[in-house]
């Protein structure tokens, strides 16, 4: 291990993965269209990009935050704008919304109400928005059935054909839905963009209450015939970027559901929205610099190269070749995974060390420019006193993954425009979004300080907005370097 002395970084763990998607569909490059406001774009170096929300998804009793979404409007006039939830996916390219006409399991789930959402129950069992292209007027079918790039002509109850595309999720679960371009808005930008009007899906693609996925990785996602870079063309949030003269950069201050602090048991715990800047890194958000790692090159995926595991800096005897395909970072993806028989391996370094607490333990990942030290994921052992990894043998897995029990504590930067991924220790400011950026009531009873009114959100009073200023994250320890000694 390269891996010089650095402070713990705590994690939570969580039990279900949204895995790396692999997709296969029908798409076509197009030209970025004109439109969309005039918003000037931001650098990612030294200023303060455009940032939107961030919303923990948590549907099931006791997981708390497991992924993140954001909100959305498709279509124009303002007026016929459809509302969004998007889970954020750097593993995929696609965006698909689910509509009430959508069928397959799990299904459409109900509209959230205010009182519902904040119940694990509610919450688990309600969704937030949707989409149906029919009811949008600005949307066009595209491409066209007789297309080299349409592999399904379907009709549908109007007898209008038009192109269908599928993609299937390392989950196992999918969808198919029907290929338009429509205006995508995020945090006042608008742009016309692929969307998928999804009217089939199938396993547990829904992560409620989101109503559907917007990739974030590359055009390389997004082709005709797999593997055929001719073929490529960006993604909706790409698109979007790309409209306002902005970086193809996101920075990610994911947020943290804190503890539970006497709350009612009912409610779920979670943590204020988190923060996404488009163009680049909030420096505001960060502490120190930020470590960058480079993509792996040949990859579609933000795949990093991953040198080394261990305990403490103590090297743990993984072969090489386990890690020739580089470390994946996904925040569809709920999980930390390593290869099979690395656990092990740590546990076997772990022997070594003796401990009296869990946090004597630390779980070292090197990838190329950054080194992380993560508790939780090594525990010290009650009887024996020394650090053990065997009880989480299950979160073994071909492909490296670095999952969003992984990051949620860091400051992320996914970086296309130069192909690497940011790292960053988060600065003691929270990160909290402007009131005016919440777009329902629901979303806005998430941040302190701001209060609904009518149909939008405002600052409350100054004592709240008080109260909203001292809710500041404690500060993340520093917890990276660049790996050199």
């Amino acid at each position: 291990m390269q891996c010089s002395p650095l402070p713990s970084l705590k994690l939570g763990l969580k039990a279900r993965c949204h895995l790396v998607a692999i997709v296969w569909y029908s798409l076509v490059p197009f030209s970025v269209l004109a439109g969309g406001n005039s918003t000037s774009g931001h650098e990612s170096k030294g200023s303060a990009p455009a940032s939107i929300p961030l919303f923990h998804l948590a549907n099931k009793p006791g997981q708390k935050g497991f992924g993140v979404f954001i909100e959305a409007k498709i279509g124009t006039p303002p007026e016929r704008a459809q509302y969004v939830t998007l889970l954020l996916d750097s593993g995929s390219s696609s965006m698909a919304v689910i509509g009430p006409r959508a069928a397959g399991l799990p299904g459409p789930l109900p509209p959230c109400t205010l009182s519902s959402f904040h119940t694990r129950t509610g919450r688990s069992s309600c969704g937030l928005g949707g989409y149906t292209a029919r009811d949008s007027p600005s949307h066009v079918r595209w491409p066209l059935p007789g297309s080299q790039y349409c592999p399904i002509a379907v009709n549908d109850t109007t007898r209008v054909p038009f192109c269908a595309m599928s993609v299937n999720y390392g989950d196992g679960s999918g969808f198919t839905g029907m290929m338009v371009n429509d205006t995508l808005t995020i945090g006042g930008y608008s742009q016309t963009a692929p969307v998928n009007a999804i009217y089939w899906m199938h396993g547990p693609f829904q992560e409620p209450p989101s109503a559907g996925i917007i990739g974030v990785a590359g055009a390389d996602l997004n082709c005709a015939r797999w593997g055929d870079p001719k073929t490529c063309f960006p993604g909706a949030m790409e698109q979007l970027l790309m409209s306002q003269g902005l970086k193809n950069r996101l920075g990610l201050c994911l947020g943290r559901p804190p503890l539970p602090t006497g709350s009612d048991h009912n409610r779920i715990d979670y943590g204020q929205p988190g923060l996404m800047s488009l163009g680049g890194t909030d420096t505001a958000l960060t502490a120190g610099r930020v470590y960058y790692s480079k993509i792996l090159q040949g990859t579609k995926y933000f795949a990093l190269r991953l040198q080394g595991v261990g305990v403490n800096e103590q090297h743990a005897s993984v072969p090489t070749a386990a890690f020739a395909s580089g470390m994946i970072v996904d925040t569809g993806s709920t999980q930390l995974y390593l290869p099979y028989g690395a656990w092990t391996a740590i546990s076997a370094a772990g022997a070594k060390i003796r401990c009296h607490q869990d946090s004597d333990c630390r779980l070292s990942i090197q990838v190329q420019g950054a080194c992380l030290k993560l508790v939780d994921f090594v525990k010290c052992h009650p009887q024996h006193r020394v650090c053990s990894a065997l009880e989480q043998r299950g979160l073994a897995y071909g492909q490296p993954m670095l999952g969003f029990a992984g990051m949620k504590d860091l400051y992320l930067e996914l970086d296309l425009s130069d192909h690497q991924v940011g790292f960053a220790t988060r600065s003691n400011k929270a990160c909290n979004a402007k009131c005016s950026s919440f777009l329902t009531k629901i979303t806005c009873s998430f941040a302190k300080g701001c209060a609904w009114e009518g149909s939008s959100a405002v600052e409350e009073c100054p004592l709240a907005g008080a109260s909203r200023a001292a809710a500041q994250l404690q500060p993340s320890a520093s917890i990276l370097d660049d790996g050199a000694r």
